[in-house]
């Protein structure tokens, strides 16, 4: 059997902008943190954990707690739940992105 591991945001879902938006959101109600840069491709590890990690030590001083990353990741996820409530619209696949994980799916191998 083979494994295909996708990126959900702008490879399957058109949510680049929702998630940036409720990402910084996050940010700014849990822990008071403005500014952050969304420049994504200026951090040096540009997965979710590591620019975490940098917003942290560069407008804190510090890194992250556990019950920190618990309380993030939470309201992420409320901020993108009301999002899709309010307009689902933001929430569009990328054109094809279905069919692909529907063949995907028939064929055994994968």
């Amino acid at each position: 059997m083979q494994l295909v591991v996708f990126d959900i945001d702008g490879t399957l879902t058109n949510t680049n902008k929702i998630d940036e938006n409720c990402f910084v959101r996050a940010f700014a109600l849990e822990f008071g943190i403005f500014g952050i840069n969304t420049n994504w491709t200026e951090y040096a590890y540009t997965t979710d954990s590591g620019i975490t990690q940098l917003i942290f030590q560069e407008k804190l001083k510090r890194l992250p707690s556990n019950e920190e990353l618990v309380r993030l990741k939470a309201r992420f996820v409320s901020l993108l739940q009301e999002a899709f409530i309010n307009n689902q619209d933001l929430f569009n696949e990328i054109p094809g992105s279905a069919n692909v994980l529907a063949k995907l799916q028939l064929d055994p191998n994968w």
